[in-house]
């Protein structure tokens, strides 16, 4: 049984908070992306959240993501507007990309490992 009560930030909070913002997007150019290059984009950018949360105990800034995204020749809003627009063939990709799926899962847990640790602080 739990005594502690307040706040808590997992992995469920990470991801429904990913999930609304991916959402929330307006469609700028999530034509230039493929399933394959958006999987390899959200990996680069939740690898970029954890060096930023573990390093200097915060979240990247918008001009931090601005430049990941750029290396795959998009934006934030199209990155954005894609998840919305091909929720499910990335879903199909993911089943059947293991090793993909499980980075993704293991860099959110990490993610949410370090920011709840960063409170506790």
């Amino acid at each position: 049984m739990r005594t502690k009560q307040g706040p808590r930030h997992g992995l469920g909070t990470a991801l429904a908070t990913l999930a609304a913002l991916l959402l929330l997007s307006v469609p700028v150019r999530a034509d230039e992306l493929t399933v394959a290059s958006y999987v390899d984009l959200t990996i680069e950018r939740l690898e970029l959240a954890y060096d930023t949360w573990s390093q200097e105990g915060r979240s990247p800034v918008e001009t931090e993501e601005a430049e990941v995204c750029q290396a795959y020749g998009t934006d934030l809003d199209a990155y954005y507007a894609f998840a919305g627009e091909h929720r499910r063939e990335i879903e199909d990709y993911l089943a059947d990309h293991d090793d993909e799926r499980d980075t993704i899962d293991s860099l959110a847990a990490d993610i949410a490992a370090v920011i709840e640790q960063e409170e506790v602080q």
